[in-house]
Parts: structure tokens; C-alpha cells; sequence
């Protein structure tokens, strides 16, 4: 049987007086968002600690860790009820972690890299008054995008979670989003010099890319930057009504995406992917169209052609938009790249038949060059370029040069902080592009 609201309450303020040593209760929604926030530092340096064999959980860490991690993973709308209304589903949920993280004040104490973020913030007059207030859970989530090899598992749950609980996160939350970034840059520096004794990346570069990171993540998650936001800003720009007056009178059709990590949303820096994007257009203007996106990060040829029976084929696209290419070309540390251009062309000859036989036609996009791109990667990449290109002319697909355009533009404009991936600007051109090439397709003549 689920406790009372009465009993709730009772316990709150039991665990409050356990957590802060006083006898401060839970009574308002930033109280509540402290004692969140505050829990789950912690926590984040418990769990660096242990993964850095400095530490060997107890009992009472394990447990307070297996809470800390249910907690994440809670509905977000449970939590941010809860935080506003002191009232919700998950509540017990919430307060059995605090009680848990209670018993950890060891791991509050000042120093962690965390501690030096929100101490350089502080003082930064662009900043300063945004610091306090559920402050600590952004110096957590600093701290777990420093550990780069957790980010990609922990953080699509954490950072909702911390969304929901009302923890500042993105540039814009921290009074940093007008400022150039140059002047973020030396507040990185700043908080590496502090930390450069620490046992993991603490370079300025790190701690700037950081700052970028957790923008990007939370401004997806808090909904600042989306796919229908982009849309939005998409349709309102000049010149595109007459595109959008030829997307109107669209019949029923699907229209299917196959690529990587550049059509995929799930990296960190790509807050809404292109596909995405066209798919929010379509929501605005036209519902008998249908998006379908098959990107998935990390994909060469290879492996985008073993699920594209499943993920694509089987939702039956009218026509379909391909961006593969740059993992094939990555050697990952290896003498050989994950595909060599003779099977890439293969690979690329074999979906555009195998989408040709469901039906589909075929636009193949051109791949943009990334600036991370040298040496032996380089010179691979610039072959499956000219396979791509081959590939088009002698099976006569469509072909949308993307990267002829972006190519021309500094990289700067063009991709995200990791010079890899395309940042939100990009994606938004880039469906722009594909919008335009589905309005001129009147006719099967008009496909290329």
C-alpha cells in the first residue's frame, strides 16, 4: 500500500533535517530543487571515486547508488511534479534517495572538479547571479561529461532528470549564452589551472568542449532547442514560401532517411537531426506526409545495408535520402578502414537496388568534409567520395551535393564544438535542402 501524502511529508522532513544537519523542511519547490541537486553531486563523486579504485562502496553506498540510479531513471514529469507540488507518484522514490544520499556528506566536501566549475561560475559576472540555486546539479553533470566514457550511457537519463528538477544546464540558464566564445574559453582555463592536478582531462580545451557538451545535451532534453523549434524557424524564413506552397499540395507519400550519426539524434551535440527537422515541417503543413528516419550513429555502409530491410524497407518509403560514408572511412586505430572503398561502392550499389526494388527512388547525399579528417582517414574518405559520385552518375539516382555546399563555408559555421558533427544551424540548412528537393519532384523527370 502506497504511504499518505501525511506520511510523505513526515518523512521529508526527517530526511531534510539528515541531509542538512538542521531543520529546514521541504516546504518550496527550490528547496526541494537543492536537496536534489545536492544528492545527486554526491553521488556523481562517490561514483568517480569508485571508478577510480579510490573507493570500495559499502553497503550503504551501494544502496544509496542503486537509489541514485531508479531516481535518474524516473518518469521527468513525475520528478518536476514533484518538485513543484512537493506531490506525485515518484515522490516516495525521490525522498527514499535523499535519505539514502544522507548518509554520504563525506563525498560533499569542495576540491572535485565540480566544486571549481561552480566556484569559476560564481565569480564571472555574466554568471554570477544564476549560481546557487540548484547549482550543484550542474557541477555534477560537469563532472560526469568529464568522464567521457560514461556520458553516452548515464547521460540520456540524467540530464531529463536534472531538467525536471530545475537545475540550471544550458549557457542560456547560466546568463553565458550572449557572450563571445572567447570569453567562455577563459573560463575554461580558468577551471582547468584550478584542477590540473586531478586524475582525468582537465585541459582547457576539455573543460570548454564540457561547457558546450552540457548546453547541447540540456538544450534538447529542456526542449530550448528541438526539431519543432527549428521547423518553426525553418518555415519563417525568407524566400520559402514558395517551397512550402509546392510541399502543401504533396499526395500521401513517405519519405525514408538511411545514414549515421549526421541523421541520428542521439549524440550529444546534434539537438535535432535534419530528418527531424523535415519531419516537424510536415507536422505544420502537410500530415498525408510521412517521415521515416533510419539514421543510426556509428552505421558504415556495411552495417546501415544489415538492418535496412527492418528499419526502412519495411515502412515502405516513396523515396529515400542517404548519408553514409564517414565511419566507413575511420580506421579506428587500425592499419585498414572499417570499409575499403571497392566495398563501400558495392555496399552503396546494393541499398540503392535493394530500395529500388521495395519501390523507392534514391537520393544520395554528398558527405561534408570534417576538419578532423587527416592522414590515412583523409585520403580513404576523399575515395568513397568519388565512389559516391560514380555510383550516382552509373545507376542514375538522385544526387544532393550537400557537401559542396557546406565544404565552401568555414568549419566553424558548419560543425559543432567537435568539428564532427553538424551543428543546429547546419542540420536546419540541410533540410531546407531536402525540402526543396522534395518540392521540385512534381514529376519522376525531377528526381535529380
Amino acid at each position: 500500500m502506497k504511504r499518505s501524502m501525511v506520511a510523505l511529508t513526515g518523512l521529508a522532513f526527517a530526511i531534510v533535517a539528515a541531509c542538512s544537519g538542521g531543520s529546514r523542511e521541504l516546504e518550496t519547490p527550490q528547496q526541494r530543487t537543492d536537496a536534489l541537486s545536492a544528492a545527486v553531486l554526491k553521488m556523481i563523486r562517490a561514483e568517480h571515486m569508485a571508478m577510480a579504485g579510490e573507493l570500495e562502496m559499502d553497503a550503504e553506498e551501494i544502496a544509496a547508488d542503486s537509489a541514485f540510479h531508479r531516481a535518474v531513471r524516473l518518469d521527468p514529469e513525475c520528478v518536476e511534479d514533484w518538485v513543484q507540488t512537493g506531490e506525485s507518484l515518484c515522490g516516495e522514490q525521490l525522498l527514499s534517495f535523499l535519505e539514502a544520499s544522507g548518509k554520504l556528506d563525506e563525498f560533499a566536501e569542495s576540491g572535485q572538479p565540480a566544486s571549481v566549475v561552480r566556484e569559476v561560475l560564481s565569480k564571472a559576472p555574466e554568471s554570477a547571479d544564476r549560481v546557487g540555486a540548484g547549482f550543484d546539479g550542474y557541477a555534477a553533470a560537469f563532472q560526469l561529461c568529464l568522464e567521457v566514457e560514461r556520458d553516452g550511457t548515464l547521460m540520456q537519463d540524467f540530464l531529463p532528470f536534472l531538467v525536471a528538477v530545475g537545475c540550471p544546464l544550458t549557457l542560456s540558464d547560466l546568463g553565458l549564452e550572449e557572450i563571445r566564445a572567447g570569453r567562455l574559453n577563459e573560463l575554461a582555463a580558468e577551471a582547468a589551472g584550478l584542477t590540473g592536478r586531478m586524475p582525468y582531462p582537465a585541459g582547457q580545451e576539455h573543460y570548454f568542449i564540457t561547457f558546450i557538451k552540457l548546453n547541447n545535451w540540456a538544450g534538447k532534453f529542456s526542449g530550448q532547442v528541438t526539431a519543432d523549434t527549428l521547423a518553426a524557424e525553418l518555415l519563417s524564413t525568407e524566400g520559402s514560401e514558395r517551397v512550402i506552397g509546392h510541399l502543401r499540395n504533396k499526395g500521401t507519400m513517405t519519405v525514408g532517411f538511411l545514414g549515421d550519426s549526421h541523421m541520428d539524434g542521439i549524440h550529444w551535440s546534434t539537438q535535432a537531426p535534419f530528418p527531424d527537422i523535415v519531419r516537424g515541417v510536415f507536422r505544420r503543413i502537410n500530415a498525408r506526409v510521412r517521415v521515416v528516419n533510419a539514421g543510426k550513429g556509428g552505421d558504415d555502409s556495411g552495417e546501415a545495408l544489415e538492418r535496412i530491410d527492418e528499419d526502412l524497407i519495411a515502412k515502405r518509403p516513396d523515396i529515400t535520402f542517404v548519408i553514409l560514408g564517414g565511419n566507413d572511412a575511420r580506421h579506428w586505430g587500425g592499419p585498414a578502414p572499417a570499409v575499403t572503398p571497392g566495398q563501400y561502392r558495392r555496399n552503396m550499389i546494393e541499398i540503392v537496388t535493394r530500395l529500388r526494388e521495395a519501390g523507392s527512388r534514391v537520393v544520395l547525399m554528398g558527405y561534408p568534409l570534417s576538419p578532423t579528417r587527416k592522414g590515412a582517414d583523409l585520403d580513404v574518405f576523399l575515395a568513397l567520395r568519388e565512389q559516391l559520385r560514380s555510383v550516382a552518375d552509373s545507376l542514375g539516382t538522385g544526387f544532393l551535393d550537400i557537401a559542396k555546399v557546406l565544404d565552401a563555408e568555414p568549419a566553424e559555421l558548419v560543425f559543432a564544438v567537435d568539428m564532427i558533427h553538424f551543428d543546429p544551424a547546419t542540420h536546419m540548412k540541410i533540410a531546407g535542402m531536402v525540402l526543396a528537393r522534395l518540392a521540385a519532384m512534381d514529376s519522376p523527370d525531377q528526381l535529380k
